[in-house]
């Protein structure tokens, strides 16, 4: 059976790192920069230093800062506000500085930074340590390597907690070389349609970043809504291929947003980039904690009408974690 797990926000809420509406009050308090105008220091250096890098103009800099600081209470999340600015490259620039630095600071204060550090108390309680309880059940190391071929991940989040927690408990549980799991977890089939702040290689959790790292990895790791990259359409194009050959279909923490809702369904059945069998039939089970039970039918209904393959889809008003212990005997991966 071919899995893939669809990984929003919420799941990595509850390690402790930010919500969609806790990232924006952080990059408001970020791009605060109002007392600088009266020579004083405020919201965070980094930032405006590599501003003041790119653009040089110092006034336009705080203009910027400002807009986005006082659009964020009216804005879904930020990623909305840079797609409603996409032709504003100073407004996307800004916006792609203040999600990097925010999920640099939120990595080290989550329960995964902890762990990375022998604190295994917190991240214990998640739904990290059920997920990996399934996908490691009745495998040795060479039975994972060859499970993990029919399961995929697409990510929408810009941290790397998920990769960092999965090389560090593939140490643990099977007594392997951290070079070892590294190269295990490059080789998953792991995908993040709006990028991440840096490969697990290139920028090790615990890292410092110049203004120049900091202007680069913004501009070429950070992707808006409506970037169209050849990177973009390479990975679009594998998505078809994943979404194309799933039989099942877990959503863990996502907000089932239109617009990421299409990057997944969007080309489901047209032209592969290899060849895919097409699945007849998908399963769909997901979390919806906190979503009222009327808009979880509609979810249900919404996917149902995406493709007519979706045949069962149950959307639970659970946490990941609780979501894990309530399907855990539907969530068999053996063959």
């Amino acid at each position: 059976m071919k899995t893939v797990f669809v990984i929003g926000a919420g799941a990595n809420v509850e390690i402790g790192m930010p919500s969609g509406n806790q990232l924006k009050k952080e990059i408001a308090g970020m791009l605060d920069f109002s007392s600088l105008r009266r020579g004083m220091v405020s919201g965070n250096l980094n930032i405006y230093s590599a501003m003041q890098h790119a653009l040089k103009n110092n006034e336009q800099i705080l203009n910027i800062a400002d807009t986005i600081k006082e659009a964020m209470p009216h804005a879904i999340s930020i990623d909305n506000f840079i797609d409603a600015h996409r032709n504003e490259p100073g407004i996307i620039l800004c916006g792609k500085l203040a999600i990097m630095e925010s999920i640099l600071l939120a990595e080290k204060k989550s329960y995964l930074y902890s762990y990375l550090s022998n604190d295994n108390e917190k991240i214990l309680s998640t739904w990290y340590p059920l997920f990996f309880q399934k996908i490691t059940e009745g495998c040795d190391i060479n039975e994972f390597i060859e499970r993990i071929k029919d399961i995929s991940f697409i990510i929408y989040n810009y941290d790397r907690c998920f990769e960092y927690y999965m090389i560090h408990a593939l140490c643990i549980y099977y007594k392997i070389g951290k070079k070892i799991a590294e190269n295990i977890v490059e080789k998953m089939n792991i995908i993040h349609p709006y990028g991440t702040i840096g490969g697990i290689n290139e920028m090790p959790i615990d890292t410092t970043l110049s203004i120049n790292q900091l202007l680069y990895l913004a501009n070429n790791n950070i992707r808006t809504f409506a970037e169209d990259s050849e990177k973009t359409k390479r990975e679009r194009c594998a998505i078809r291929d994943i979404m194309n050959n799933a039989n099942r279909v877990i959503f863990l923490g996502f907000a089932y947003h239109p617009m990421n809702l299409e990057v997944l369904f969007k080309y489901i059945g047209i032209g592969s980039t290899k060849t895919v069998i097409l699945t007849e039939h998908i399963q769909c089970y997901g979390t919806g904690f906190g979503i009222s039970e009327k808009d979880r039918n509609h979810i249900q209904s919404l996917l149902k009408e995406t493709t007519s393959r979706i045949d069962q889809c149950d959307i639970s008003d659970v946490s990941c974690t609780q979501f894990f212990n309530d399907f855990w005997y539907r969530l068999s991966f053996r063959k």
